[in-house]
């Protein structure tokens, strides 16, 4: 949806950026990682 922007991913959840990093890194997604349909 965001082409792998993680400030605008973000401030569409209603989270920090620096939050969001670490929920992703939590979660194992790592930066710069996208899924096969944002390809």
């Amino acid at each position: 949806r965001f082409g792998g922007n993680i400030s605008r991913t973000a401030e569409f959840v209603g989270m920090e950026r620096s939050a969001l990093h670490r929920k992703l890194r939590g979660l194992g997604v790592a930066s710069g990682e996208r899924s096969a349909s944002a390809r």
